[in-house]
């Protein structure tokens, strides 16, 4: 079975070279803040470092070209909502293998759970505007594929979405369970005097 998350050889360098400009970019975002009267916490900048490391995983695994596009050389494209369903099925009926089911519907419900977990921890993000965010993300990951000549396909929106979701229900319950959490989390209004 081929592993869900196949990091490439250049990722460790990547990010070798990405984390010293997350961590320039949040201290210019800091400094910014400040100015228009807001202040940070150290569990909201770790949280957004955090959350742009995982953006920058989830980027090496659906944008970045890999060896299997320079082979294919052909756009691989399903329009037809709820194919993986009958692709998932049709794989452990016939080959008894849930290699299909684990990659394509796990893997891609997994790998947005933190964008629904995230969202709202460190930003006032209500489910709505969640979802939308997942959505989008998506949508952008899938348009970008056509041009690099990758999988696009339509259920990964909705399979997607469905790991947002998740994720904000994980966040509803953490905070629920420990409301401090939030308030540590985000950024806030600095009072005057």
């Amino acid at each position: 079975m081929k592993p869900i998350i196949d990091i490439p050889d250049n990722m460790f360098l990547s990010m070798l070279l990405l984390i010293p400009l997350i961590f320039l970019w949040r201290m210019l975002a800091v400094h910014l803040a400040g100015k228009r009267g807001y202040k940070t916490t150290i569990s909201h900048e770790a949280g957004v470092v955090l959350f742009l490391i995982f953006l920058a995983v989830l980027s090496s695994q659906t944008i970045w070209p890999n060896s299997t596009t320079a082979e294919t050389r052909m756009p691989n494209i399903n329009l037809i909502p709820f194919k993986v369903l009958s692709i998932a099925y049709r794989d452990y009926v016939y080959n008894h293998s849930l290699d299909y089911f684990l990659i394509s519907l796990t893997g891609n419900i997994a790998m947005f759970i933190p964008i629904g977990f995230f969202i709202p921890l460190l930003y006032r993000a209500s489910l709505k505007k969640t979802l939308l965010s997942g959505f989008a993300v998506s949508l952008f990951i899938e348009i970008y594929q056509l041009p690099l000549l990758r999988w696009t396909d339509v259920d990964d929106l909705w399979l997607n979405t469905l790991g947002a979701l998740l994720g904000y229900m994980a966040y509803a319950v953490i905070i629920r369970l420990f409301p401090v959490i939030s308030q540590k989390c985000k950024m806030v209004r600095k009072t005057p005097g």
